[in-house]
């Protein structure tokens, strides 16, 4: 069921389906609203079942405090000799102790109470008696309760004495990817926000000055790129008869010179790149290929579109792509401006009628810069739900 099929059944001062005994307007109205707004931007919303009561969020919680109170009992006692089945066993006495259950025990015949993965086991090993533990071993325990039908789920990795660099970094460096992660877990954000990693940077592209910080800033935080991504915009409506020379130089100093500049001032970071993979992704807009009122944007992306090919020629070993998208709904877009192209009347134009989402182009960028693309270069990518097949266009 859709958000938009609730909002039919459920008038405002009918009783809130979530079951307080409130008034939907009092309750979750405002709650659904919102989630219908990012429904209709083509976002993936939860499901009614997914969305917990404090009742519920206790009673993970009571479920959590038993789950950690397993892994610190292991922390306590884990050594080099142990058998993974002694792991078990300390999970085992644990949870049943406090009254929970073992959530893997005997799920779909999992035959234990905790799973154990040593070294290159990814994860769901099983404890045996066989497997001892050795100095220089690495170990995550995946430990998984149930308490008054309620589950809690975690693991943690263990150096077993003194383990070589490359382990220990791996650990380290995974402990802190997951902090950050969490640390991105907020109301009303994506589940992708979580794998972002940034420094924030004040930027005014269109100043040399500023473009030299921001590439110093990655220069002295990495020492290589992997991947530059050139994504600035704006653009001001005009015709050939009435643009002025402001109007198109702030066109040509954000669009294009930008680019230029940042592709100049990085292509040495982009060779440093241990990947074997460096690679260049720039954004020209489906409106370069468009004959409309888009201009003078269409002819500076238009250019955009030609300097990432001559990229693409000229700097060897470089990968250079462009990305074309349509509509995106951002949180730059003015509500205005949202709700009037949200309108059905908007959406006739596209035909896969919806707007696209800022997650779209970057899935498009993240595989033009990975591995799997590695064969591509020189590409003009559109992604607009078929929009530019509803237009006039110029073709290249």
């Amino acid at each position: 069921m859709t958000v938009k099929d609730v909002f039919k059944k459920i008038e405002r001062n009918d009783p809130c389906w979530c079951g307080s005994g409130k008034k939907y307007k009092t309750c979750h109205m405002a709650m659904d609203d919102k989630i219908r707004k990012y429904e209709l931007a083509g976002h993936i919303v939860p499901d009614r079942s997914l969305l917990k009561t404090p009742e519920q969020v206790q009673g993970i919680l009571e479920s959590a405090k038993i789950n950690m109170a397993c892994l610190d009992a292991v922390a306590e006692r884990i050594h080099a000799g142990m058998s993974t089945e002694e792991i078990d066993k300390i999970v085992y006495d644990t949870t049943v102790s406090m009254g929970g259950i073992p959530a893997p025990l005997n799920y779909e015949g999992f035959p234990k109470s905790v799973c154990t993965s040593v070294n290159e086991e990814v994860c769901h090993g099983i404890p045996d008696a066989g497997r001892i533990l050795k100095e220089g071993d690495i170990i995550n325990v995946d430990c998984s309760t149930i308490l008054n039908g309620y589950f809690s789920d975690s693991s943690r990795m263990f150096c077993i004495g003194e383990v070589s660099e490359e382990k220990r970094r791996l650990v380290q460096v995974t402990k802190e990817c997951v902090e950050i992660g969490l640390a991105e877990v907020i109301p009303w954000h994506f589940l992708g926000d979580m794998g972002d990693k940034f420094i924030p940077c004040v930027c005014d592209v269109t100043k040399e000055e500023d473009i030299d910080k921001a590439v110093a800033l990655a220069e002295e935080k990495f020492g290589s790129l992997d991947s530059l991504i050139l994504n600035a915009g704006a653009g001001i409506a005009s015709t050939p008869e009435t643009i002025t020379g402001e109007i198109l130089d702030f066109h040509y100093n954000l669009l294009l010179k930008a680019n230029v500049l940042f592709v100049q001032k990085c292509v040495p970071l982009l060779r440093k790149s241990e990947s074997g993979n460096p690679s260049i992704g720039m954004t020209a807009s489906v409106a370069a290929f468009m004959v409309d009122n888009t201009f003078p944007y269409n002819l500076i992306k238009s250019a955009v579109a030609s300097f990432s090919r001559q990229c693409a020629q000229q700097l060897k070993g470089i990968r250079t792509n462009a990305i074309c998208p349509g509509l995106i709904h951002t949180p730059l877009m003015p509500e205005e401006a949202w709700e009037a192209l949200g309108t059905e009347q908007a959406l006739q134009q596209i035909p896969s009628r919806r707007i696209g989402t800022p997650d779209e182009p970057a899935k498009l960028y993240a595989f033009l810069a990975s591995p799997r693309a590695s064969y591509v270069s020189g590409a003009l990518v559109t992604i607009d739900g078929g929009w530019l097949t509803t237009h006039p266009r110029f073709d290249y």
